[in-house]
């Protein structure tokens, strides 16, 4: 009993979000590991990038969006470092909620629409993931 207690509590204390894993649909997707994201929107560009929202997206090869990009960093076959950009802001939004409060949560795989594109390294200024600051060895000064 106190074992589904504790289950139940973990499912309980982070925030729910779409493409978290917890739903029906998103159970034979498996977790993807981040080194972190960026969230680029018109208008509001991450601290440090001195580009606008349109020249981003052109560096990018994606089309501008109302809505916004989301970068993930991870980690391809090799421990390649790759960036997908995707559609899922609302995924990454809930990512950070979870990081901002401890929680070492992460996302399911996208599936194939939400993937734009797919780059070779790292986009810059990235919002470290908990499991990126431990495997990168930062010691928690991301």
């Amino acid at each position: 009993m106190q074992r589904a207690v504790n289950a139940l509590a973990r499912g309980l204390r982070h925030y729910h979000f779409p493409g978290d894993g917890c739903l029906d649909d998103e159970a034979d997707r498996p977790e993807l590991k981040l080194a972190g994201v960026v969230i680029l929107r018109p208008g509001a560009m991450p601290d440090g990038m001195e580009e606008t929202y349109e020249e981003a997206c052109a560096r990018l090869g994606v089309e501008a969006r109302p809505e916004g990009w989301a970068l993930w960093n991870t980690w391809g076959d090799g421990n390649l470092q790759v960036t997908m950009v995707i559609s899922a802001v609302d995924t990454t939004e809930g990512l950070l909620a979870n990081w901002s409060r401890g929680e070492a949560i992460y996302p399911v795989t996208p599936v194939p629409s939400q993937i734009a594109l797919i780059h070779h390294g790292w986009a810059a200024h990235m919002i470290f993931s908990p499991f990126g600051v431990k495997k990168l060895g930062l010691g928690g000064q991301p």
